[in-house]
């Protein structure tokens, strides 16, 4: 009946192998809307969890999705102004290092 024990989603779904290394039959897969072959608890699950978007009537999924693309533009910018002060920082420790070496070298020398 089937050629192979184990195979990938494309193969169970054609028929071919019997189930996936994960132990998916057949009948734990589906289309989606894109014609892959997917799992279909988790496209359920996905399906569930972002079932918000619909109940926000005055929000489209454009506007949602760039207002997650701002916040992280925000944060990187943060990081970035992060390290151009850090870096001033450390120049500035290196050139001031040397003048409180000498310091110290003149306060132990005999």
């Amino acid at each position: 009946m089937f050629v192979k024990t184990y195979g990938d989603k494309n193969e169970v779904w054609n028929g071919i192998a019997k189930q996936t290394r994960g132990r998916i039959t057949k009948s734990g897969l589906k289309i989606n809307k894109y014609g892959k072959v997917v799992f279909a608890a988790k496209s359920n699950n996905a399906i569930k969890s972002n079932s918000f978007l619909n109940l926000l009537p005055y929000m489209s999924k454009k506007n949602v999705s760039q207002r997650k693309m701002s916040s992280k533009r925000k944060s990187s910018k943060r990081k970035s102004s992060q390290r151009k002060m850090s870096s001033k920082r450390k120049s500035s420790q290196r050139k001031s290092s040397p003048s409180v070496r000498a310091g110290r070298a003149s306060l132990y020398s005999p």
